[in-house]
């Protein structure tokens, strides 16, 4: 019973972490973003520009998804103890948290520079798609 409820909890923060990122809901997949993208109606050159900053994005994005990948295994580890450290659990849930708003933080900042490129018409379709998003887990 203490083991299935340890694992519980693991899968929760990792869980909550995670989409925490996005919003509270999944990351978004290679064919989510590709749609977006062709909904818009890119340019050879848009794309090519939004392409060079996600990656760059990305890049700049893995260290601090690594850190919270060893963070949420120190959680792990920490949490199966037969008499975890509270403190130091509160303190990897706290870094964590801490990563997650840089990586929030860093995906609104190339959002906002990708709007950037966007011709005014493709500003009004981009408002509408980002609209239609919104509360698709409540239908």
């Amino acid at each position: 019973m203490k083991k299935s409820i340890v694992l519980i909890l693991i899968a929760i923060v990792a869980f909550s972490s995670q989409s925490l990122a996005w919003g509270g809901k999944a990351r978004p997949t290679e064919k989510m973003k590709l749609g977006f993208t062709r909904e818009l109606n890119l340019t050879e050159e848009q794309q090519k520009k939004f392409l060079e900053q996600r990656q760059q994005m990305e890049k700049e994005l893995l260290p601090l998804e690594q850190k919270n990948e060893k963070i949420r295994g120190e959680l792990g580890e920490e949490i199966k103890k037969e008499a975890p450290d509270r403190g130091k659990l509160h303190n990897l849930i706290k870094d964590t948290n801490k990563n997650m708003a840089e990586i929030q933080i860093r995906r609104m900042d190339y959002m906002l520079k990708m709007r950037e490129l966007l011709t005014p018409e493709q500003k009004t379709k981009f408002k509408e798609l980002a609209g239609k998003g919104r509360g698709r887990g409540r239908r």
